[in-house]
């Protein structure tokens, strides 16, 4: 579908992008994290729509939600790393996640989302951060990192 096309799916991704992109800015900013774990309604929110802290508690809960039927996406929620050694550590941290959904069998059929920014990967860390990004997405993707594009000598 084109870009800028209006139709009921972008509508829904454009409202969940909305809705990872606050729900990050809350987990990574201290004082608003504070208010919303503290406050009444935003505790509901949160105790609906945040399965935990750990891998284990989101999976507890991807499990229950499974056990009824339901579909789940887990996002990471956290600010972007600012170096490689951080970067490795979420990556660590995201295949780790992925393969206990694998082997809980919970990711068959389309029935657990991993969504992940592309800054998680490093993407956002310039030229050196881009190139990691690149090799962690295709080894995520069962290809082999392809080794630097060398300059062509002009002719």
């Amino acid at each position: 579908m084109p870009c800028g096309a209006d139709s009921e799916g972008d509508g829904v991704e454009a409202a969940r992008l909305t809705v990872q992109n606050t729900l990050i800015r809350v987990a990574t900013d201290a004082r608003l994290r504070r208010a919303a774990e503290n406050r009444t309604m935003s505790h509901e929110i949160v105790r609906r729509y945040v399965a935990g802290e750990s891998i284990s508690s989101a999976m507890d809960v991807a499990s229950w939600l499974e056990e009824r039927g339901r579909r789940v996406s887990i996002t990471h929620l956290v600010s972007e790393p600012h170096d490689l050694v951080r970067t490795e550590k979420r990556v660590k941290r995201i295949r780790k996640l992925v393969r206990r959904l694998s082997d809980a069998g919970l990711a068959h059929d389309g029935f657990a989302d991993v969504s992940v920014r592309l800054s998680a990967f490093g993407a956002a860390l310039g030229g050196q951060g881009r190139a990691s990004a690149r090799d962690h997405l295709r080894a995520g993707a069962g290809e082999r990192p392809r080794p630097p594009a060398r300059a062509r000598p002009h002719r």
